[in-house]
């Protein structure tokens, strides 16, 4: 936890790997950490995973499909990382 009183904020950090870009579990993950997803990483597709992936579709100016597309993991690979 970071912070006191209101504006204290609670943090979730996985340490030390994401699951392949390719999976919707690896997705959340980047997601997660780049802050974007809010959720368990827990390889389900949900309404916050569409909306973070549109999200982060809409800031990188790529087709806006709410999916965990080709394009959609090149960028995430790019700015995540890995």
């Amino acid at each position: 936890m970071v912070g006191k009183g209101d504006e204290e904020r609670e943090y979730w950090l996985s340490l030390g790997r994401v699951d392949p870009i390719a999976s919707i579990s690896g997705s959340q993950a980047r997601l997660l950490n780049l802050g974007y997803y809010d959720g368990e990483v827990d390889g389900e597709i949900n309404d916050q995973l569409t909306t973070a992936i549109l999200l982060f579709q809409d800031k990188y100016k790529l087709s806006s499909s709410g999916e965990n597309d080709a394009d959609t993991q090149a960028k995430l690979k790019e700015i995540y990382g890995c």
